[in-house]
């Protein structure tokens, strides 16, 4: 998909910052593990699967893409997921698993900062190794980026806070939204795993608008699908492409869309 992406002629003729990928862009198994998980995640537990994760990087992401990925962006982000070896593609988190985000410095062609999901869904908050190093999502290159994984979004929903009753999620959506006030970030970058509609994080995305005076640029790396967990299987997209598309972004983002799953 990366190939593809190269050859594409969408990209802008001036050097974008940012190329952006959907959250578990990378799949790698995870590694054998004894730590903490869900609301007890310690950052330590979060950073002994850096490694892992740097491999399966290394893995996809050769030396000419990286050269070749230089001559258009800045930096590229990569979603990396770490599932157990028994879960299916597609699938909820059902066994312990990390959701991971790298930054790599085109230039250098090393990846320059890691973080992590730390707000997750209801249906994986025990099972998921949080990112608890919130700083993590706050990242001073040229601008000032928040940098957040699929469901850390909705801690800028209104949805989510009112629906927000557990002690520990009531506390972790405070102090991340706290946190990025205080930062301003001047751009967004989400990575979500699946959206086949705009309506998922049309609330995010309204709350982002809100909470600054000066819109941030933001974008949703998009992985344009509808699974059904249930049968492990694809079911039609709700809403066509490019309406998901425009109403994921704000700026200047430019769409560089490629096929395959």
């Amino acid at each position: 998909m990366l190939n593809q992406a190269l050859k594409s002629e969408n990209w802008p003729s001036k050097k974008s910052m940012f190329a952006i990928t959907p959250g578990g862009f990378i799949n790698a198994r995870m590694p054998k593990y004894d730590g903490n998980r869900g609301w007890g995640s310690r950052p330590e537990d979060f950073q002994a699967l850096v490694p892992t994760a740097q491999k399966a990087v290394d893995r996809v992401i050769t030396a000419k893409m990286k050269r070749e990925l230089g001559l258009r962006a800045q930096f590229l982000t990569l979603g990396v997921d770490l599932m157990p070896p028994e879960q299916a593609k597609g699938t909820v988190g059902i066994g312990t698993h990390a959701e991971l985000v790298a930054v790599i410095d085109l230039s250098t062609g090393h990846i320059c900062h890691w973080t992590g999901k730390s707000y997750p869904t209801s249906g994986q908050e025990n099972t998921l190794v949080h990112e608890t190093r919130l700083k993590s999502h706050c990242w001073q290159s040229e601008h000032r980026t928040l940098i957040l994984g699929c469901h850390d979004l909705n801690v800028f929903s209104e949805r989510a806070k009112a629906n927000a009753t557990r002690n520990a999620r009531v506390k972790r959506r405070e102090e991340l939204d706290e946190l990025a006030c205080q930062f301003k970030p001047a751009l967004v970058l989400h990575h979500p795993h699946q959206t086949d509609t705009p309506r998922i994080w049309q609330m995010g995305w309204s709350g982002i608008r809100q909470r600054w005076s000066s819109t941030p640029t933001y974008a949703s790396g998009i992985a344009y699908f509808r699974w059904d967990n249930s049968r492990c299987c694809p079911l039609k997209p709700r809403k066509p492409l490019d309406s998901v598309l425009r109403r994921t972004k704000c700026g200047a983002v430019a769409n560089i869309c490629v096929n395959g799953y």
